[in-house]
């Protein structure tokens, strides 16, 4: 059962975490993973040149003269760049009309320049196209890619590609984790410009991109053979974060790259790290207006695209659980926390369950430096639901068996002595004390040589509902079930729980006993059966109380001089009658009315010994 629960535990944590809401707790984890790895060194086959806040001090506001980007063009050709990536947005004609014409002569020396263009609506209406799409491997009518429209239009004539910049934030939370690689228009699927740096950067044409949705983006036939591209239903890819713009490194800025025109020492220096390999150029100033928030930190839009590219390239991708993963990873994980969590105790059940929370914690963590995003969220969640569902589950089992026990035991046991060894279960076995208590001895008339006149099956019926009207009368009162002798009774007042006057209770005991008898006489008068007599003896005195016995058989009992004497008494006592001694009637006070009964003198006693017998009892209904 134990191992039952833990799986089910799993296998419903994990299914739940695999829905919203409980999707954006794991996201958050993995933000915090992200974050906790450092940084980590971006592809060798990009690099990042930036408009920084010393390029703007020394080259102009914001936005820069396009001669100045036409400048940066021409030293990354001569640095036989392999391509520019520009994510700056050239929209509108220059107010001097020479600037736009450096620019286009620029980005026409290179071997390949893209350029970005954005939608302004995102989920709306077809836009008309500005530019002749291509169908990427699928028919868009049946892909669930992310729906643009109202396209802003890039500057005309650059001699470039196109990839849309847009990137969506995730919603709630307002973070980018995902890029779009397609973006659905009309019938055709449009690049976004990570994906459409990469078809430059391998050289693909549009049948070399087959799209399967959902899974993942392949472009064959390539230099490398197939590349492939996890995506998700909605064509977006997941970016694995390498860190801050640290991380970027090597990367260069406007101002190095007018330095490399002068400096032929710097010049050889660049070369070496930009030669061969594509370029992305954009603004990472901290006034920049293309500043996003991301898993990492807030940083520039074109890092964002910068990173998604750099990860593709290197096939270093997120690696997250598909649902049935997360589910079958959370059941094996309750079943195994189960198989180690056997202690019923809160404190070492507490410890057991932060030991597996931080053995999962440590394990996730060794994960993400290998790019696997193992299902925190859910997983600490199976801990904890499962060490609160087997606590109850092993407090449900054990309140059973303590109850099987206690119905087993209960004609042997006396209730309140089976309670107090459950309660104190740490202390002593053999332990014992001195304590004043009252203790009853009570006993048929006669019944020895009634039973000898009797078939064994009616001694025994009679015996049995003899016993039961009387053994139940003890705990009504608060007394304690000592042992049945024979026909006999012996019950004491005061252990081990403590009462406020335990001659009382005896007393009141031994009057409701008399009552029972005279009620199961009547009944047997019915029956055309014996009528019998008991008589009940009490006394009240110190005794040792507690367990006695060996390693393997112990009684809760009482020994001591008051006990010898109380059964003496019950051995003088006429059948129907209740005697007491003086001590047990000061002890019980008024509510006790008696008579003397004379003094006695008992076998074993020296002296003779004064009793009293009870004549009445108040509210002897109460106990």
């Amino acid at each position: 059962m134990r191992l039952l629960t833990g799986t089910l535990v799993g296998f419903v944590v994990g299914g739940f975490f695999s829905f919203e809401p409980f999707g954006v707790v794991e996201e958050w984890s993995i933000d915090l993973r992200l974050r906790a790895r450092g940084n980590r060194p971006m592809a060798d086959e990009v690099r990042l040149v930036g408009i920084n806040d010393g390029d703007l001090e020394n080259l102009g506001r914001w936005p820069l003269p396009r001669g100045v980007h036409a400048d940066a063009l021409r030293v990354l050709g001569a640095l036989s760049a392999k391509g520019v990536v520009c994510d700056i947005l050239f929209l509108e004609p220059s107010a001097d009309p020479s600037q736009d014409d450096l620019l286009r002569q620029a980005a026409g020396g290179l071997g390949s320049f893209t350029m970005p263009y954005f939608f302004q609506t995102i989920g709306g209406q077809d836009p008309s196209h500005f530019i002749e799409g291509q169908r990427y491997g699928v028919p868009a009518d049946d892909a669930s890619f992310i729906r643009a429209a109202d396209p802003v239009k890039p500057l005309a004539g650059l001699g470039s590609d196109f990839g849309a910049a847009n990137v969506l934030p995730d919603p709630g939370d307002e973070i980018i984790r995902r890029v779009p690689m397609f973006f659905k228009t009309g019938d055709r699927l449009y690049p976004g410009l990570a994906m459409q740096a990469l078809i430059r950067i391998l050289q693909a044409q549009p049948d070399q991109v087959r799209i399967h949705p959902g899974r993942l983006i392949e472009i064959v036939d390539t230099p490398r053979g197939i590349v492939r591209i996890p995506i998700d239903k909605n064509g977006n890819f997941r970016v694995n974060y390498l860190g801050n713009l640290d991380s970027l490194q090597p990367a260069f800025s406007y101002s190095d790259l007018y330095l490399a025109v002068e400096d032929k020492g710097h010049a050889a220096l660049m070369r070496d790290e930009i030669k061969g390999r594509t370029v992305i150029v954009g603004d990472v100033s901290t006034g920049s207006a293309d500043i996003v928030t991301t898993p990492i930190g807030r940083m520039p839009g074109m890092a964002v695209q910068l990173t998604a590219l750099s990860n593709i390239l290197d096939g270093r991708f997120l690696f997250l659980p598909p649902s049935w993963l997360t589910v079958l990873c959370c059941a094996l994980l309750g079943l195994g926390f189960a198989t180690v969590f056997r202690t019923t105790r809160i404190i070492p059940g507490i410890l057991v369950t932060i030991g597996c929370l931080a053995i999962v914690i440590a394990g996730s963590l060794w994960a993400a430096r290998h790019d696997v995003m193992f299902p925190l969220t859910a997983a600490c969640g199976t801990i904890a639901i499962a060490a609160s569902s087997l606590t109850a589950l092993q407090s449900l089992h054990f309140r059973l068996a303590e109850k099987r026990i206690r119905d087993a035991l209960a004609p042997f046991v006396d209730n309140k002595v089976f309670a107090h060894a459950l309660e104190n279960e740490e202390a002593p076995r053999r332990s014992s004390e001195r304590r004043e208590l009252s203790i009853l001895f009570s006993d048929i008339r006669g019944f020895t040589r009634w039973t000898e006149k009797q078939e064994a099956d009616e001694v025994t019926r009679t015996l049995n509902e003899y016993f039961s009207a009387m053994v139940p009368i003890v705990g009504k009162f608060g007394g304690t079930m000592d042992k049945l002798i024979g026909d006999g009774m012996m019950v004491f007042a005061g252990a081990p729980d403590e009462v406020a006057n335990h001659a009382l209770v005896a007393v009141r005991i031994a009057w409701a006993m008399q009552r029972e008898v005279a009620r199961l006489n009547e009944k047997f008068s019915m029956e055309a059966r014996d009528r019998f007599g008991i008589g009940i003896g009490i006394h009240s005195g110190f005794v040792t109380v507690g367990h006695f016995g060996s390693e393997h058989f112990q009684d809760y009992t009482v020994i001591g001089r008051a006990v010898n004497l109380a059964s003496h008494i019950e051995s003088v006592c006429p059948a129907g009658k209740i005697l007491i001694t003086p001590r047990t009637r000061a002890l019980a006070g008024p509510a006790v009315k008696c008579r003397p009964f004379g003094e006695v003198q008992l076998d074993g006693v020296a002296d003779q010994v004064e009793l009293l017998e009870v004549i009445g009892v108040n509210d002897v209904d109460s106990g």
